[in-house]
């Protein structure tokens, strides 16, 4: 635990007393898994991206990176769900690939979902886990 925190707990006991008990908000947790979440998708492009480019310039590093994006692609998939996991790598592979196109997703009624910004792939991936569960 580093020292700031060790300073807040130790502030916070000298408040409230010993043995007071701290809870993270529940709409504290979910932003938090939002920003992650965003995170994860700006990383993940910016790997495909420079591995792209690495591609172009004529250095094929796939041997090695092909078992990095397996791992990933797994730790995702348990994470998140198999169907939601499938879903973050179409949206970043789509989003590599043409970044300006429209990227459309169906739910299970077939209705269309335009999906333009990580925030609607997270509604969606939110909503989709809801209503599968």
């Amino acid at each position: 635990m580093s020292i700031r925190k060790k300073k807040i707990l130790k502030s916070l006991k000298d408040i409230t007393g010993e043995g007071t008990k701290l809870e993270e908000s529940k709409k504290s947790k979910e932003h938090k898994q939002k920003e992650y979440f965003k995170i994860l998708l700006e990383d993940l492009e910016q790997l495909l991206s420079n591995s792209n480019t690495l591609l172009t310039l004529g250095v094929d590093l796939s041997i090695y990176e092909d078992l990095h994006f397996k791992v990933i692609e797994q730790i995702v998939c348990e994470h998140y769900g198999e169907a939601q996991g499938i879903l973050v790598f179409w949206w970043v592979n789509s989003k590599i690939e043409n970044p300006s196109a429209p990227r459309v997703v169906k739910n299970n009624e077939g209705k269309e979902y335009k999906i333009t910004t990580p925030n609607q792939l997270w509604n969606f991936i939110k909503k989709y886990t809801q209503t599968n569960a």
